[in-house]
């Protein structure tokens, strides 16, 4: 016999009940980690004077004399 809607519900929240703190954790470390990414990609471009950076997702022509510091950050980050 399968459990009711009601019972599958009751069992997920009273397992879920005492794990908010590690989720909310979880989210926050991420969003953290991201921002920082963020942070010190725009810090090392200003630093090496580059306008843009290369990217797997969206990449882009590059000018020939940041190749190198471009491609830099870009692994740094």
């Amino acid at each position: 016999m399968q459990p009711t809607s009601y019972e599958i519900k009751k069992a997920a929240k009273n397992a879920l009940s005492s794990r908010w703190p590690e989720a909310i954790l979880v989210f926050v470390s991420f969003i953290s980690v991201c921002l920082l990414n963020i942070y010190s990609q725009a810090l090392l471009m200003s630093v090496f004077k580059v306008e843009s950076v290369w990217s797997p997702l969206y990449p882009a022509e590059l000018p020939k004399l940041n190749v190198i510091a471009s491609i830099g950050i870009t692994v740094f980050s």
